[in-house]
């Protein structure tokens, strides 16, 4: 999955052995849409594929207003709904992290395994350092009906 700030999301196979293509001639299968969109990252777990995107403004301090929501879809190539059933085509999205005191900014989510644990990863501007960039590391619970949510510290 890979996006355009200005275009959506898009979804291209590749070949796991040489990392191109598997058809060039293809088309990208666009995934998501929305004003101001980047940053995705896809997520299998169980049945569901869970499609994570930057919504709003990035790389603005503390001005920053970029927030992580999330869709999902039983298949790769979507449709990727909400949990109000909102396609991610369509400007759609669960909040998953927007700026909340001093993390302004939120994004580039990326999760990870570790043993059973979901783990998230991004980066904020942090409000109480004049805005310096910042990792984040936050364990990530799922909802009894399968959506993903942080778990604060």
């Amino acid at each position: 999955a890979f996006g355009s700030f200005w275009h959506g999301i898009y979804l291209i196979e590749l070949d796991p052995e040489t990392g191109l293509r598997t058809d060039p001639s293809s088309e990208p299968v666009r995934l998501a849409w929305a004003r101001e969109i980047e940053a995705a990252t896809l997520h299998r777990r169980g049945e569901w594929y869970y499609l994570f995107v930057n919504h709003g403004l990035c790389c603005r301090g503390v001005r920053s207003t970029y927030r992580i929501v999330v869709g999902r879809s039983r298949g790769i190539t979507g449709p990727y709904l909400d949990d109000q059933e909102k396609p991610l085509l369509q400007a759609g999205g669960r909040l998953v992290a927007e700026t909340t005191g001093s993390c302004i900014g939120p994004g580039h989510i990326g999760l990870f395994q570790v043993g059973h644990a979901t783990l998230a990863s991004m980066h904020f501007y942090d409000g109480d350092r004049e805005g310096r960039p910042t990792l984040a590391i936050r364990p990530v619970g799922w909802t009894d009906v399968g959506w993903p949510e942080l778990i604060s510290e």
